[in-house]
């Protein structure tokens, strides 16, 4: 059946031809012409049912139905009469059930499937929206791959408005509606797997559409990236990242063919844009790096505490874990070639030692710099100030694998730099959340080279030099400093007795900062014994306050137990007066 040659009554397109101009001329916000519009969609429905029961073959009477009634649901659920819009959106599925695969009424019949989605799922029954939308994703398939006939829009015949699309990119765009949809479904319903592969399938189908929007489509390759890269799938994150890269790519070779031909005014809102994601998908492929990094580290890590005496190739033999799906294979057919360059630049297995470790911190490091170049200090602090901390977070991890402890110093040094300059950039009362994060940081940067200063100095057994002591202390001093930084810019409930009360999303790391400080006023340095006993009531100071702060606060005490350090409070609380009243005979002494 070819829609130019259905027979479509006159008088029943002169209404549709009237109701378009209506819905195409007024949009869906006014309510009177919209009254107009369903009032002519039932007349329409009226004659059509005296039609069909005079009709012998009524195929093309009940396909016009159906239509009309999918339209008329369109207008309900525009006008916010859901449960109007569901009633026409059934009638129109019910009328072509038993012929929904036939060229003609495939169109309408996925149409009104999608609607129904898409109202169970704003309904909150996304049981039921799964049930309508996956109908439609098996229609699509068993049309295309086993009818295998065109489909025929009938609505055009019927003089509606369908964009211009020929029927088989109507129906290409119906079932990607499909796809997107249930990918949300399957989010809400928490199956993360299927909602991932969803994603993916929409993507896919996206690709062959001549409209695709090319920084849309690698935004939103980027973004399903960070779902792979969440569950450690190294594999599926670093594919969907270089289809992500090879799409912008494309798209920058189009405005750069624009521009010759077009005044530079006309795209550089569109130059704005591409730099704009270009910087995010770059700093997609920065969470990528560090959570390999990371992951990696962590997988060590677990094999040591296992005491896991396996070799060296019984490692490389596991280096492939990281590329186990959680979900099916996916690949983008149309650019698979293209994307091999890109995804070789950096690995997507499992990093063992310094080694492997360089490349993916050189590639990281391109890609903080791409990142920075959009997001500056002057223009997006916010956004630059997480990018510094993505740096240090980096040599971080890098550290873990350098196995020279003067290199690890350097490496730590280096974040101390990088955060210390952007703290210095940042006004705390309008930053208050990054600049907390930063000095909680450098606090503990701070700590981490004082402990290999310290360990190294234990390690020799020999006796610490004016500079050693001069560097330690110097250390501890900066750690102390940046924790205090945090302490100061907490906001704290009043109180009486000297122990305010912290909010519960802050109060762990609140309290175990006041630890650390504890800590590392008992790692100074000193031969003055004056200044000995002043560390260590300071060091006291910090135990006492946490141990005061359970008690006062029982029920938080309570939550905090499984925390090792607030045992380890208590019993310092318990010693340290008497190594002070030892300390302070000996200055009496």
């Amino acid at each position: 059946m070819e829609a130019k040659e259905l027979n479509v009554p006159a008088n029943i397109r002169d209404k549709y031809l009237k109701v378009r101009k209506i819905l195409d001329e007024q949009g869906v916000n006014n309510s009177n012409e919209l009254y107009e519009a369903t009032k002519i969609l039932k007349e329409i429905i009226e004659e059509l049912n005296i039609k069909l029961t005079g009709s012998i073959e009524p195929k093309n009477e009940i396909i016009m139905l159906a239509i009309t009634h999918l339209n008329l649901g369109i207008i309900h659920l525009d006008s916010e009469e859901t449960k109007s819009a569901e009633e026409q959106f059934i009638m129109c599925t019910d009328l072509l059930e038993d012929r929904e695969l036939e060229p003609g009424s495939i169109l309408p019949m996925i149409s009104a499937l999608n609607q129904l989605g898409i109202l169970y799922a704003q309904w909150s029954e996304p049981m039921k929206a799964k049930v309508a939308l996956e109908k439609a994703e098996k229609l699509y398939i068993e049309f295309t791959e086993n009818i295998r006939l065109a489909p025929v829009n009938v609505a055009v015949a019927m003089g509606m408005n369908t964009g211009g699309l020929s029927a088989e990119n109507f129906l290409e765009k119906l079932h990607t509606l499909s796809l997107y949809y249930l990918a949300q479904v399957y989010n809400t319903l928490d199956d993360k797997d299927r909602f991932a592969a969803y994603c993916h399938k929409t993507l896919n189908m996206q690709l062959s559409q001549e409209d695709v929007d090319y920084i849309d489509w690698a935004l939103n390759a980027a973004t399903l990236s960070q779902y792979f890269i969440g569950h450690d799938n190294f594999s599926q994150a670093r594919y969907h990242l270089a289809a992500a890269s090879h799409i912008l790519q494309k798209h920058q070779n189009i405005l750069e063919a624009k521009g010759q031909k077009e005044s530079s005014e006309s795209i550089a809102a569109e130059y704005e844009t591409y730099y704009h994601r270009s910087a995010d998908v770059a700093r997609c492929w920065v969470k990528y790096g560090i959570t390999l990094l990371s992951a990696s580290k962590e997988r060590l890590l677990r094999r040591v505490d296992q005491e896991d005496q396996c070799s060296s190739d019984d490692l490389n033999s596991g280096a492939t874990e990281s590329t186990k799906p959680t979900v099916e294979l996916m690949r983008f057919v149309d650019i698979e070639p293209e994307l091999e360059t890109i995804t070789g630049q950096v690995t997507d297995q499992y990093l063992l030692d310094f080694e492997d470790a360089r490349p993916v911190f050189l590639n990281v490091q391109k890609w903080l710099d791409k990142a920075k170049a959009y997001y500056t200090l002057e223009n997006h602090a916010s956004d630059y100030a997480r990018i510094i901390q993505d740096i240090s977070q980096l040599y971080r991890y890098l550290s873990f694998y350098e196995l020279h402890e003067d290199r690890q110093a350097k490496m730590h040094k280096r974040r101390i730099d990088v955060l210390e300059g952007v703290i210095k950039e940042l006004n705390p009362q309008y930053y208050r959340a990054v600049c907390r994060e930063i000095w909680i940081e450098l606090g503990e940067t701070y700590s981490e080279i004082l402990n290999i200063k310290m360990d190294r100095l234990q390690a020799s057994d020999e006796k610490p030099t004016l500079h050693m002591i001069t560097k330690i202390n110097h250390l501890s001093k900066g750690s102390i400093s940046h924790f205090r930084s945090y302490l100061d810019s907490l906001e704290t409930g009043k109180s009486d007795d000297g122990v305010p009360k912290y909010s519960d999303d802050q109060l762990y790391q609140a309290l175990y900062t006041h630890f650390l400080i504890g800590r590392l006023y008992n790692k100074t340095i000193t031969s003055d014994l004056g200044l000995r006993i002043e560390n260590m009531q300071k060091s006291l100071d910090a135990y006492q306050f946490i141990v005061n702060y359970c008690d006062k606060y029982p029920e938080k005490a309570e939550e905090l137990k499984k925390h090792e350090f607030i045992s380890l409070c208590r019993e310092f609380v318990g010693l340290l007066p008497l190594t002070l009243h030892r300390l302070k005979q000996q200055l009496i002494d």
